[in-house]
């Protein structure tokens, strides 16, 4: 039986966006075991003392019944240089805690920062997060992602971000970019500039 993860940001305390995990779950569980999921995030996640100023990151290993949850203080990685490269055979449609594959491709990132995957020649995801891309006007996000992450979930919902297939050739017509997942929300004026991603 295949595990899987979850990653929840806990900001003062607080549980962030507990519906579009709780979401993410049901909807894995029923696909992958067939069954209804049991595990309420709400009942599951106690927050411990230690996590209740700053942010915090819960992480969480799960089949049908939930095998770890821990705790982290949160650091953001800086990311400012993203290497393409082409994962046609990657399948990563569940939040799998086997992250195997990806660790294969992200060794190849070279002198760059992370990985910006590539599959059939469309536009994916890095190797933590997805990835949005501004043109001046408006944020696009890759249409088909590895990961169809609970923020991008979140921000297509809301029409702050907008789906798109993008080609290795588009990237050119972007200014920038900026990675968002659980942990990383699209903060509108800030982005790295779009010659930070390279062949």
């Amino acid at each position: 039986m295949c595990r899987l993860l979850e990653t929840i940001k806990i900001k003062d305390g607080r549980i962030c966006h507990l519906s579009w995990h709780q979401g993410r779950m049901d909807d894995a569980v029923r696909k992958l075991f067939k069954i209804g999921n049991k595990i309420q995030l709400s009942d599951m996640i106690k927050i411990p003392e230690t996590a209740n100023k700053g942010i915090w990151k819960c992480r969480m290993i799960y089949t049908t019944d939930v095998e770890i949850i821990e705790f982290e203080a949160y650091t953001p990685k800086i990311i400012q240089t993203l290497k393409l490269i082409e994962a046609n055979d990657l399948d990563y449609s569940f939040k799998y805690a086997n992250r195997n594959q990806i660790n294969a491709l992200f060794e190849k990132k070279g002198e760059c920062d992370d990985i910006l995957m590539v599959k059939n020649g469309l536009l994916t995801d890095t190797s933590f997060a997805n990835i949005c891309f501004f043109d001046g006007k408006s944020w696009i996000t890759p249409k088909n992602p590895l990961l169809n992450g609970t923020c991008r979930q979140r921000l297509l919902h809301e029409n702050t971000i907008i789906a798109k297939d993008i080609k290795v050739n588009d990237i050119k017509s972007f200014q920038g970019f900026q990675l968002i997942n659980a942990m990383l929300g699209l903060q509108k004026n800030i982005f790295q500039t779009i010659s930070k991603i390279c062949k």
